[in-house]
């Protein structure tokens, strides 16, 4: 630490310290976890580990003595800080500048050890240190016991502790007599002997141990927590055992108690003016074990205050589907394409309609018009906004009637991810054209309009739901994708965490499944009854019949949703028929789940967070969750119950990420989305079922990634960007600069590195050394995704739209670097601008990959072009004539050829 200006403390839960000197405030930093503190493990409410009190009051009396202070004046416990599973967490302590008294402001803070530096911090304690006078008296106690104490039976006192919540370890078991005298309680209270306490100026658990006899003869009114603390003094330290006094802490705090603790002489060791303790409860405990790194995540809508009062100018957009452009080639013929197309796609009442037939017939309809806008050039500078009407929900307990067209904002947000600036989403209340005041700037992707107000989407962190979660002991849970990774965990979770004790597990393979048997007996001896079977969910009539098999005694009390499949591929590849698949697991069997199960205390559905964010290559994936998210609010808006859960990607592997290869989860990182573990994802399930609403996001972002790149609007509430990121044209402006600033024969192998470092970072990591220039790219590793995402960096790179079939037409680095070269250097000077685009055409050309029919077409082009340039140039028509004599019966080849020979003369010239 000393190396980086830091101070090495003595304390063992903190590692660094350090003072600021402008204004004279102190950092102390550590990390906890039960691996590095093993005793911590020891010290358990409800089932949660948590750091106790006097834990933070050590920490805060050591802050104290760095800053200059003697007296912890108050400090009050905020939020419990929890010890996870598996992991550590970081902990500051923050000590402000002094007042005119010495008086000192004091924080305790906490956050993940995997969150990002500037977020997910948690604020446990707050309060104030002081320089206080000389140390106030300690009362002695001549006599110990005291004269007149009844002594208190401790037999069995800390299994009744357990009961009432309370799980102490050895380390805390610490309580070994108790006396008792009208208000006063006094009390011995001992280390285990092979605790060190060096470092400490109290050792928590003795501290804690202290506290243990305030609930002796009191009778419980549930599990309490130290809350506020006040005048606490450090006497002496190195203390391993000592004799405690509580009293009341007078009429002016009813509820508080002073505490007293010497040495066997009789010696100070710790006094406290006053403490009370607060209730708390399972639920918040529970709750706040999800949120030290990444809590759960909604997408609230937020009123655009930038698009207020502007109007629809029909100069920059036109609405498709209309008698005056009802294509895509009738807006073509029309003229040069505006800025922004609308595309309204519309759904009746999903109550009165066949939806899932519905929602076939807005995908497949709006899919065949994506690809058709794609592949169009003409259209390579507008942008295509997909217009739905009621399918999302703005505002709280907004009624969601269109799904069928609901999923489209997973097709089209997958879409927008493979083709930045292509592609928008917003949903109307009425006319189409209200959203264009949101969109025409083009800084927003995804706006809604509702009362002529337009809203844009931003995610959020929710706070720990308070939501009592409905029992489980007594009825039937439905789990489907039971065998699968998900599946399993769940299962067994809701036994032990729900005490859910009869299952009906379902997958399309059943006991056939590759360690069903094991599953089954597992959660047999967990205590549960299990019933494997294996159904099609989809199936109506299969459906039907799995659920008439549920007995009486045992109603269906839940639905847990968690069956899916995936066919990843891009836009560009796909298919009604590679949709279908991944619709029927998803997306049918939640419809059929909805309407033949009636309203359970549990209808839980697992969504993805590809729905949410959009996920290149998972446009049928994303849409189908989508629908599931839209299914929950549809639900909710009709008064049953239901949550949607979209869930990040899992660490454990499943027979849907098993193909994911290590360049595949590289790119997932990039794009700022970290694993979850299962210890943490089954937490992230119980907050889910605690929060009042219909969907939930359950992921972990990696901050730093995202803000690496360009953070898209929907993330921008919660990720915090410097202005400075705001400047990307800049940084593709400088580079450009810096390319014409060489010598022309330099640039091609300049440019060629920055291509080859990207190329390199899609693959997964290395230099730009580590990627040949002349290798194909599907030699590389490359697949369409891998495209997608080089096309986008370059994109991003060099400030430039690049076409969709980049690396297709241009199949090696090189290839890519010379395209790039002919279409970004500046031309040199001493050549003109004809010329110029002579030496781009021709690196263009150079670079294309064969395709007999556009060769084709290229030659028919450059023959008319060379026919004009010579006719005007040696005399006319007869001219014309000649070369269209050569050519006529000429080969692909010898025309290129020729045109060569002709241009070298040109030049020559």
């Amino acid at each position: 630490a000393t190396t980086l200006g830091l101070a090495h403390t003595t304390h063992p839960l903190l590692r660094a310290t350090v003072t600021i000197a402008s204004d004279n405030s102190v950092l102390l930093t550590g990390r906890l976890s039960t691996a590095d503190q093993p005793w911590l493990a020891d010290h358990a409410v409800l089932g949660t580990v948590i750091v106790p009190g006097a834990a933070l009051v050590d920490l805060v009396l050591h802050a104290a003595d760095a800053a200059g202070c003697d007296t912890v004046e108050e400090l009050t416990l905020e939020t419990p800080l929890v010890v996870p599973e598996a992991g550590a967490v970081r902990i500051q302590v923050v000590v402000g500048a002094p007042d005119e008294q010495g008086r000192r402001p004091v924080g305790v803070h906490s956050a993940g050890a995997g969150a990002d530096a500037a977020d997910g911090w948690v604020r446990n304690a707050t309060g104030f240190l002081a320089v206080g006078d000389a140390a106030p008296p300690v009362e002695p106690v001549t006599a110990w016991p005291p004269a007149g104490a009844e002594r208190l039976e401790l037999a069995g006192v800390y299994a009744g502790l357990a009961a009432s919540g309370y799980e102490y370890g050895p380390v805390f078991q610490g309580l070994t007599a108790a006396w008792q005298d009208g208000e006063l309680r006094y009390a011995e209270v001992a280390l285990p002997e092979e605790t060190a306490v060096d470092g400490f100026g109290i050792h928590p658990a003795l501290l804690d141990a202290a506290l243990h006899a305030m609930g002796l003869a009191r009778e419980s009114d549930g599990v309490r927590l130290p809350f506020a603390w006040s005048g606490v003094r450090l006497h002496a330290t190195g203390a391993t055992a000592a004799r405690v006094r509580i009293a009341p802490a007078g009429a002016e705090a009813p509820d508080a108690v002073t505490i007293t603790l010497t040495d066997a002489s009789g010696g100070p060791v710790a006094t406290v003016e006053a403490l009370s303790t607060r209730r708390i409860s399972e639920e918040q405990l529970a709750a706040l074990r999800t949120t030290g790194e990444d809590p759960l995540f909604s997408v609230e809508w937020v009123a655009d205050t930038s698009a207020r009062g502007a109007t629809a100018d029909r100069g920059g957009w036109a609405v498709l589907g209309t008698t005056e452009y009802p294509d895509l080639d009738a807006l073509a013929a029309a003229g040069p394409a505006p800025d922004l197309v609308l595309l309204p796609v519309r759904s009746g009442d999903a109550d009165a309609t066949d939806t899932p037939a519905a929602v076939r017939e807005a995908l497949t309809g709006t899919l065949a018009t994506l690809r058709a806008w794609l592949a169009d050039e003409r259209f390579a500078e507008s942008r295509l906004a997909v217009v739905t009407n009621g399918a999302v929900a703005v505002h709280a307990g907004e009624s969601l009637d269109a799904l069928a067209t609901a999923p489209l904002w997973g097709l089209v947000g997958s879409a927008l991810a493979e083709n930045p600036d292509r592609f928008a989403l917003a949903d109307v209340d009425g006319d189409p054209a209200a959203c264009v005041p949101g969109l025409l700037p083009g800084e927003e992707t995804r706006v809604a309009v509702r009362d002529g107000v337009t809203y844009v989407p931003r995610m959020t962190r929710l706070a720990p739901g308070t939501r009592t979660v409905a029992p489980m002991e007594t009825g039937t849970v439905l789990i489907t994708g039971a065998t699968g990774t998900l599946g399993r965990l769940v299962a067994e979770h809701l036994v032990t965490a729900h005490g859910a004790r009869r299952l009906l597990l379902t997958s399309r393979s059943g006991a056939r499944a590759e360690g069903a048997a094991e599953l089954v007996e597992r959660l047999a001896a967990l205590g549960a009854e299990v019933d494997l079977v294996a159904c099609d969910v989809a199936d109506r009539a299969a459906l039907t019949a799995l659920l008439a098999g549920i007995p009486a005694e045992h109603p269906l009390t839940g639905v847990f949703h968690a069956a899916g499949v995936l066919d990843d591929g891009v836009l560009s590849g796909l298919t009604p028929e590679r949709i279908e698949p991944v619709l029927r697991a998803k997306a049918d069997s939640a419809w059929l789940l909805h309407e033949l199960t009636g309203d359970p205390a549990h209808f839980v559905l697992f969504s993805s967070i590809a729905g949410v964010l959009g996920s290149a290559g998972q446009a049928n994936y994303a849409a189908a969750n989508v629908f599931l998210d839209a299914l929950a609010e549809h639900r909710r808006a009709r008064g049953r119950s239901a949550v949607s859960i979209a869930w990040g990607r899992w660490e454990q592997e499943s027979t849907m990420t098993a193909a994911l290869d290590e360049a595949d989860l590289a790119r997932m990182a990039r794009g700022g989305l970290r694993p979850i573990g299962a210890a943490e994802g089954l937490a992230l399930l119980d907050s889910a079922l605690r929060q009042d609403r219909a969907t939930v996001a359950a992921t972990r972002f990696d901050q730093a990634a995202l803000r690496s790149g360009v953070v898209p609007p929907l993330l921008r509430g919660l990720v915090r960007v410097p202005a400075r990121r705001q400047a990307d044209a800049g940084g593709a402006a400088a580079l450009l600069e810096r390319l014409a600033a060489l010598p022309e024969a330099e640039r091609e192998p300049a440019l060629g590195e920055v291509v080859r470092l990207q190329v390199a970072t899609v693959l997964g990591g290395g230099s730009a050394d580590s990627v040949p220039a002349d290798r194909k790219f599907k030699e590389l590793g490359f697949d369409s995704l891998a495209a997608v995402e080089l096309r986008n960096r370059l994109s991003a790179t060099f400030g430039r739209k690049l076409p969709a079939t980049l690396v297709f037409d241009h199949p090696t680095p090189q290839a890519i670097t010379r395209f790039l070269l002919a279409g970004l250097a500046p031309a040199d000077a001493r050549k003109s601008p004809a010329l110029a685009e002579l030496d781009r055409l021709e690196a263009v050309l150079a670079g294309l990959a064969p395709d007999e029919q556009r060769d084709k077409e290229i030659t028919v082009r450059l023959q008319t072009v060379l026919a004009q340039w010579t006719a005007e140039q040696r005399g006319g028509p007869a001219a014309e004539e000649s070369v269209a004599e050569r050519i006529q019966d000429a080969s692909a080849d010898e025309v290129l050829a020729f045109i060569d020979n002709e241009l070298g003369r040109s030049m020559q010239s």
